[in-house]
């Protein structure tokens, strides 16, 4: 529910001022809703896949790390600035489909096994 203009405005304003106000109020209610709603889209803390993209994310580091390659080189080579990279490793963005295809070429892997590396965690848990 919106909250309603402040009465002591009020006493003193015409019935248009008074419209104006009362919308006013509802712009400030409907942005901060909007707000919240994109504040919890991009908020990287809820939810099994925010574990699953960490795990992802930890599976590209550690191949990363295994050839010896630095982050500049990843994301030079895989056409992502280094910044968007970092946050990939960082598990803190969504990879998009073609972007991974490129990071694992650059890593001489598949998505496929980038995606099984980030399983392994699991299956051994449950075995």
């Amino acid at each position: 529910m919106p909250p309603q203009a402040e009465p002591s405005k009020l006493k003193s304003c015409s019935l248009w001022q008074y419209a104006v106000l009362r919308l006013r109020v509802h712009v400030i209610y409907v942005r901060s809703i909007l707000s919240w709603s994109n504040w919890q889209a991009k908020c990287h803390h809820f939810g099994v896949a925010t574990d699953r993209l960490r795990r992802l994310a930890a599976a590209i580091r550690r191949r990363r790390l295994e050839l010896g390659l630095t982050q500049e080189h990843v994301a030079y080579e895989s056409g992502t600035s280094v910044r968007n990279y970092a946050r990939i490793e960082a598990g803190t963005v969504n990879v998009r489909s073609l972007t991974l295809y490129e990071l694992a070429t650059v890593l001489k892997t598949t998505p496929a096994r980038l995606f099984d590396a980030a399983d392994e965690p699991n299956r051994r848990r449950k075995a």
